[in-house]
């Protein structure tokens, strides 16, 4: 609990993946993929509760030997086409049936394991201004936008208009992109806008983190890199 607030954890996790197959309960130096979200979570100062969503009996039966409440989605809800927004409805509809009511809620991808719960409470600690609606992780960008180019049948030409992607890096705008760390919602602000296809509503708080934490798991390559920073940090 913060400041009086309860607080919930929801995980999403598809068994449907296709970069990697069964990707949230893959073992990852030692774990499932899955358990370093749960885990960290635990060590949260205010989460009350932690649920998982999932349409897939094995993370199920991995989520559940953790200690943790799992809540079948219905098919509606589970394949490819199938968004997290709809997801995260059903999972409050069905925690409120139970009597399980809450004012904040942490939508933490399992795709994301080098997530801290020192990050985690950052976020929830932005709850303490009551203006705060949506707080979201970013990283910065790669890449500065000034030099991201648009290749089309016209041609190529610098993404935004009139940049100068010759600039040293150092005079060029930086940028930043949702990088699925948290996402930190005020549940009532989110239950306004019901037929909305996207979490955020409202003004957003951003939380800046550091990109060597910010790896999300789409693919081979990103779980070998993070296999790889696990195993150099010991």
């Amino acid at each position: 609990m913060f400041r009086s607030m309860k607080v919930l954890v929801v995980i999403p996790a598809r068994g449907g993946s296709k970069g990697i197959i069964k990707k949230n309960i893959k073992v990852l130096h030692g774990k499932p993929l899955i358990q370093y979200t749960i885990d960290e979570s635990k060590k949260s100062l205010y989460i009350d509760d932690i649920v998982v969503s999932t349409d897939d009996k094995a993370i199920s039966k991995v989520s559940k030997d953790l200690g943790v409440k799992v809540i079948d989605r219905p098919d509606n809800f589970s394949g490819d086409k199938a968004l997290v927004v709809d997801a995260l409805r059903y999972t409050l509809d069905e925690l409120g049936k139970e009597g399980l009511l809450y004012d904040i809620v942490l939508l933490l991808e399992p795709t994301s394991p080098l997530r801290t719960s020192h990050i985690i409470d950052e976020c929830i600690e932005k709850f303490k201004d009551p203006n705060v609606k949506n707080v979201v992780t970013f990283s910065e960008t790669s890449v500065p936008p000034d030099r991201i180019w648009k290749i089309d049948l016209n041609g190529i030409e610098p993404y935004i208009k009139g940049a100068n992607p010759w600039l040293p890096r150092q005079e060029l705008n930086e940028g930043y992109q949702l990088n699925g760390l948290v996402y930190a919602l005020d549940i009532s602000n989110f239950n306004a806008m019901k037929d909305s296809h996207t979490i955020l509503n409202g003004e957003i708080t951003p939380v800046i983190t550091p990109k060597e934490i910010s790896i999300d798991i789409d693919d081979m390559l990103d779980f070998k890199m993070v296999e790889f920073l696990m195993k150099d940090n010991g």
